[in-house]
């Protein structure tokens, strides 16, 4: 169903697809300032190996108040 009426449809407005939002996506490219290191941001836990490239990336649980 389209938000225009009838008469507008027979005016000339013509419904166009809407494109689709993409996700954002994390970056997960190597820090070497977080070498060694598990840290927090955003909801999410990342763990980085020795070299600085992030092994693992897990959503942390919001606990309710």
């Amino acid at each position: 169903m389209s938000g225009w009426t009838e008469k507008e449809m027979n005016e000339g407005f013509v419904e166009q697809p809407q494109p689709e939002k993409a996700a954002p996506t994390t970056d997960m490219g190597r820090r070497q300032d977080l070498a060694g290191k598990t840290v927090r941001h955003n909801g999410y836990e990342y763990t980085y190996d020795e070299l600085g490239y992030c092994k693992s990336k897990v959503k942390i649980q919001q606990e309710e108040a």
